[in-house]
């Protein structure tokens, strides 16, 4: 009798033939899973710095048509130069090797215009409804 007709084989085969095939469904939802969570936070994470841009930039927009008439020469400067920064950034390439240096001397050049506007920089800080710096 060979070891594939024994009835008691397949019985005591069950066990581990349940394991690994609960071990190779698990691994692929387990792929599923971290492929969508991933997907969501790229998602969420390329909105908001979109977002922040577009916040900065209009800001800064407004604030030199609007204060033009009221604003120091070095204050309507500054925020040219953000205006022009984020022209010149590359929102769509992420992995170029400039791009956090960019996004980060648009960021100091923010603050730096938000200090010297007197711009309340708390409305600026941990609140999802506003930048987050």
């Amino acid at each position: 009798m060979e070891m594939n007709d024994d009835p008691f084989n397949a019985i005591s085969n069950l066990n581990s033939d349940s394991y690994n095939s609960g071990y190779k469904e698990g691994v692929l939802n387990g792929k599923k899973l971290a492929l969508t969570q991933g997907f969501k936070i790229g998602i969420q994470t390329s909105f908001k710095i979109a977002k922040d841009i577009g916040n900065i930039y209009g800001i800064c927009s407004l604030y030199k048509i609007q204060q033009a008439e009221q604003s120091s020469e070095k204050i309507i400067k500054l925020a040219q130069q953000i205006c022009d920064l984020i022209d010149k950034f590359d929102i769509v390439n992420c992995h170029d090797e400039n791009f956090e240096i960019n996004m980060n001397l648009i960021k100091d050049k923010f603050k730096q215009f938000c200090s010297l506007t007197s711009l309340k920089s708390v409305n600026l800080k941990n609140d999802s409804r506003h930048l987050n710096f």
